[in-house]
């Protein structure tokens, strides 16, 4: 984070070039009609370009100017600066890009005598105290040391003054480039700045071996780096032969029949009774034709006729749906259709339906007369690891939700890495509460009952009730549980009604977790520990973890490392990695992958992308998101590359939202943003004179086709939306909310 105010304090390192690579930028520089400033110059951009994506780049340089007039024999020479914007753009080759360089460096030249305060002004730059105008770095380069080489006298002490964020001076002898970083220590760590020397020592060696390659195919890390980077992501794990989760509950089964499997309310369900229900349901959706990789919308509350439910669906080799009942009619219609269900298991009364579509009710007295076993024919139908074991649908960017195929495969992989890494044993008990459309609900399901330990169902609705859930973990002793990090805040902060003694860990996740509430909860309970997980719903629930530690501190806390048989990578735009510290795309490897979306090919195909890293070509997910390596492996979240939000754990892509506002004719157009964990919807109106409706009309009409999570709770009417110079809508510029 920079400081309000900019700070001059600094620091120095030094480094130097080979002979060898010192001859090759002379020649290069010779052959190119450059001077060896500008090759050098063209080289630092290329460096910036890589570690902030911008084709953009505004660099200063010092130059020697002559005053003119009364004064010129009282001062003399003074020293001016320029600003030299560069065009990185349309991956050139260094070649062309020292052309681009050479050109506006001589431009620049010949207007070299106007002040660069003059050029700020005319500009009308809107001055910050936190950082110098235009330009945040300084690129300096001189034939021997003048006395003013940029620190190179400084080099390696603390305490230098830092004119700039970060100046980059070479010195050139008969034989050898000297570089100086000189950094801001408010703003940067010495690892930070000697990686960015290696970094530029590395990026000139490949130029030197070849001008002409293009600016994608240039690397600037290390062998030692890329080596680091491949061993964070040795996670390759062997599994133990595969077998599908229900089979693994079964097994429990068998070993614990009259343990306690499930508690609801007052209700309980031993292993033994849960397997036995689970069969018979499972007979009777094989009667309706169920079979492998047939899909069974699921449209039950949160409930012990919901895990039966599941667990049957997969012994017939379907693959499930869930529906909300809370979710509108058309929402639920749509995701049957799209989905091509055939068979819908549900309650009296469910708020969906559909022809050709077989309707299960879970009440029905049919299912209980059926057999209590598997089939005395044995024709049970085999687990194989790529067969699809849910379906879960999305926010979509298009205005309609998308589904998402997750297999088995990628399923155990996840439980097991759970199970291997949290060790959970019989004597637990694991609150399940997480809405069945979200995939956090699947491990609740299926982790507990894989161990024999016990799940413990939350009421449905009540998953926000903090008094209730507090109850609930203390009066049944409740020792490991979900949050949000949004419910997580509220329930750190609440008044429990006990010291929930029996909580001995939280998985938190969905979100970007406060380091200030884990320290608080650490303060309040001496035993429990607190675990940051990741995780799209395109790879199997979760990819990384991290405990955080105590005490704790407000430090936002990493996202954690990748687990097993889980490979991950922070990207740029041309899929290369990029170093410890740099911002890039992050993308997912490995088992956990999903098949892709549901009848979706050019989308999949979109987003599951080739894996360059894979030689037996295997695909990358890219998330979306933006990560950055800390130099201890563990990865930074650090927001989106789109305008994707997450409120309360949940993905919401506003051009959902959006499209379904622009459908009220009184409507002309709609931007949906997160201001202060609230849904807030910006709109014009189609007529300016009537305006739009009222809060209270809108929430309704979006009720027919959203769910309440997606309702926004604010409506701001503005006669049009900012805009950037470049005529883009600026959505950085939206109002704040009025409270009122």
């Amino acid at each position: 984070p920079r400081p309000p105010v900019r700070s001059t304090t600094g620091a120095a390192i030094s480094f130097h070039l080979t002979p060898e690579v010192t001859a090759g930028l002379q020649e290069l520089s010779r052959t190119s009609g450059a001077t060896m400033f500008m090759t050098l110059l063209a080289a630092y951009t290329v460096l910036l370009n890589k570690y902030t994506g911008q084709d953009d780049i505004i660099v200063g340089t010092p130059v020697a100017g002559r005053n003119h007039g009364q004064t010129e024999d009282l001062i003399g020479f003074f020293v001016n600066t320029l600003a030299l914007r560069t065009d990185l753009s349309g991956d050139p080759t260094f070649t062309q890009l020292l052309g681009r360089v050479r050109a506006t460096a001589l431009d620049a030249y010949t207007h070299q005598d106007l002040p660069f305060e003059q050029l700020v002004d005319e500009l009308g730059v809107v001055r910050d105290r936190s950082r110098t105008p235009l330009f945040q770095t300084l690129f300096k380069f001189s034939e021997q040391d003048q006395g003013d080489s940029g620190g190179i006298e400084e080099a390696e002490k603390d305490g230098v003054s830092a004119r700039f964020d970060l100046t980059v001076a070479f010195v050139q002898s008969d034989t050898e480039l000297t570089g100086v970083v000189n950094y801001s220590t408010a703003l940067f760590a010495e690892p930070t700045i000697r990686r960015l020397a290696s970094h530029l020592a590395e990026l000139l060696a490949a130029v030197v071996g070849d001008p002409d390659r293009h600016l994608s195919a240039l690397s600037i890390l290390t062998p030692t780096e890329l080596q680091v980077l491949a061993d964070w992501n040795a996670t390759a794990t062997e599994m133990p032969p595969f077998r599908g989760m229900h089979e693994l509950v079964a097994a429990q089964a068998g070993t614990c029949p009259s343990s306690v499997a499930v508690i609801e309310g007052e209700r309980t369900l031993s292993y033994g009774e849960l397997d036995v229900r689970a069969e018979r349901l499972a007979h009777h959706l094989r009667e309706l034709g169920v079979e492998r990789d047939q899909i069974v919308a699921v449209c039950l509350p949160r409930s012990t006729d919901l895990v039966v439910t599941v667990l049957a669906i997969w012994r017939t080799g379907g693959i499930y749906l869930p529906l909300d009942p809370d979710h509108p009619a058309d929402r639920l219609a749509y995701m049957l259709s799209d989905s091509r269900a055939s068979v819908l298991v549900c309650r009296e009364g469910a708020p969906v339906g559909g022809e050709n579509l077989a309707v299960v009710r879970v009440d029905d007295p049919a299912i209980a007369e059926r057999p209590a076993t598997a089939p005395a024919d044995g024709v049970v139908v085999p687990v194989h690891p790529e067969q699809g074991a849910y379906l879960l649908y999305t926010s979509g960017s298009t205005g309609r939700p998308k589904g998402v195929v997750v297999p088995h495969r990628g399923l155990v992989n996840r439980i097991a890495w759970m199970q291997d890494a949290y060790q959970l044993s019989p004597s637990d008990r694991v609150l399940t509460k997480t809405s069945t459309t979200f995939d956090v609900s699947l491990w609740e399901l299926v982790w507990p009952l894989i161990t024999g330990a016990c799940m413990v169902i939350a009421e449905p609705g009540r998953h926000g009730d903090l008094a209730y859930l507090a109850d609930v973990i203390d009066r049944h002793e409740v020792s490991v549980s979900h949050f949000v990090p949004s419910v997580f805040h509220q329930f750190v902060h609440h008044p429990w009604p006990g010291a929930l003694a029996g909580l001995r860990m939280i998985l938190c996740g969905g979100e970007a977790l406060s380091g200030a509430d884990v320290a608080a909860l650490y303060r309040r309970h001496a035993t429990v520990t607190v675990h940051n997980l990741y995780g799209p719903a395109e790879a199997s629930i979760d990819v990384t973890a991290w405990e955080c530690p105590r005490p704790g501190d407000d430090a936002p806390p990493p996202i954690g490392a990748p687990i097993a048989n889980t490979r991950l990578y922070v990207l740029d735009r041309h899929l290369k990695p990029v170093s410890v510290g740099v911002t890039g795309e992050l993308y997912i490897a490995g088992d956990n992958l999903a098949r892709g979306y549901h009848h979706r090919p050019a989308l999949t195909a979109e987003r599951f992308v080739a894996d360059p890293f894979d030689p037996e070509g295997g695909r990358l997910y890219r998330t979306g998101d933006l990560a950055r390596w800390r130099p201890d492996g563990q990865l930074d979240f650090l927001g989106r590359t789109d305008h994707q939000v997450k409120l309360r754990g949940v993905r919401i892509e506003p051009a959902e939202v959006e499209h379904a506002l622009t459908a009220h004719p009184a409507i002309d157009a709609a931007l949906v943003a997160v201001h202060e964990q609230r849904l807030v919807s910006y709109l014009v109106a189609a007529d300016q004179v009537i305006g739009i409706p009222t809060a209270g009309e809108l929430r309704q009409f979006l009720r027919e086709t959203l769910p309440d999570y997606m309702v926004p709770g604010v409506f701001v009417e503005l006669a049009g939306f900012p805009r950037t110079p470049n005529g883009k809508i600026d959505r950085a510029s939206l109002p704040a909310p009025d409270s009122s």
